[in-house]
């Protein structure tokens, strides 16, 4: 993701520490005392110039243009995330989704505000959410797709609920849109969707 006010990069998390990485010098990102690189679990650009990485029970935030560790959001869940993933909805703010064992976490932020607002968490009994990517339909609405063990889900962002569901007989383990497609990936090998206009996803 490209953000505004930071050179293009690539950022890590090694035993070293967290890095950002561009195309001529490479910069340190604080971690707080107590923490290790290896308790990160993932890591995600916003579009507002800070970098979200989940460690344990907490999101942690950097600021990207000043590289230094900005503030932590609590998340009380007894297991860790596992993917983060931003929706953008408009030019004035955007989503962040976080996936966890058995449930969902959603952010709002309004780019005029500095903070997130108040997490909703969404409880997915069941199942086991293992991948997260945002869903561009033809009506040009935005919905969440979250992949686990039983299949696939969509999400309406505003509500926080469920609009559809996809039965798989395997775990789908990653998910990702492009080019009118939702392409689906796990142990039993790929599929590919032809996103519709209505949210309703037809069989693989």
């Amino acid at each position: 993701m490209l953000v505004d006010g930071v050179q293009p990069g690539v950022i890590t998390a090694e035993r070293s520490g967290v890095w950002l990485h561009n195309s001529t010098e490479s910069h340190a990102l604080p971690l707080p005392e107590g923490n290790s690189p290896g308790d990160i679990t993932c890591m995600t650009a916003l579009p507002d110039g800070r970098l979200a990485a989940a460690v344990r029970g907490r999101l942690l935030l950097w600021d990207l243009r000043t590289r230094r560790l900005v503030g932590e959001e609590e998340i009380n869940d007894p297991s860790w995330i596992r993917a983060l993933c931003v929706i953008p909805v408009s030019r004035q703010g955007f989503y962040l989704a976080a996936a966890s064992y058995d449930g969902l976490w959603l952010w709002s932020r309004n780019k005029q505000s500095r903070w997130f607002g108040m997490p909703r968490r969404i409880t997915i009994p069941g199942d086991s959410v293992t991948a997260l990517t945002p869903l561009y339909l033809k009506s040009r609405e935005v919905m969440l797709s979250s992949a686990g063990g039983t299949g696939v889900r969509l999400w309406d962002l505003p509500s926080g609920k469920a609009v559809h569901s996809l039965i798989t007989a395997a775990p789908v383990t990653n998910v990702v849109t492009g080019a009118g497609l939702l392409h689906l990936g796990g142990p039993a090998g790929l599929a590919a969707l032809t996103l519709p206009t209505d949210g309703f996803l037809p069989n693989p």
